[in-house]
């Protein structure tokens, strides 16, 4: 899946870190759905109820140690629970998806402060002269 992500920095490799897949966290309890349970128990031909069997199956289901804590089974995980980006690319597929538009002068306001700054010229001249 692509998508379209705008970084407003220099530094895009530090905005992207905390994010990546490839970032290693510390080990944290991942409890699996009952339908993850469900299928995982079909695929090894166990009942489902079978949680510390299934646990032992974990490395080989998700390449990581599974254990059963107060009836749940889960994994422990050292992938980042934030990790969404596997790579990136500067424009990339989205090349041109976001254009820059040319500024707008501001002329409206360009023309009221020329029209002050005359009368004040005038008024500071006329002052002058008396």
């Amino acid at each position: 899946m692509h998508t379209c992500l705008l970084i407003a920095a220099d530094n895009i490799e530090a905005q992207l870190q905390p994010f990546s897949v490839h970032v290693e966290v510390e080990p944290h309890e991942v409890p699996l759905s009952d339908s993850d349970i469900r299928s995982m128990a079909e695929h090894y031909g166990i009942l489902p109820t079978d949680l510390h069997i299934l646990a032992s199956k974990m490395r080989d289901w998700e390449g990581e140690d599974g254990i059963v804590k107060n009836g749940q089974l889960a994994r422990i995980s050292r992938r980042n629970p934030k990790g969404r980006v596997d790579y990136y690319c500067v424009g990339g597929k989205w090349d041109g998806f976001l254009q820059l538009r040319q500024p707008r002068k501001l002329r409206r306001l360009y023309d009221q402060r020329e029209k002050l700054m005359t009368a004040l010229r005038r008024e500071y001249a006329k002052s002058k002269s008396e």
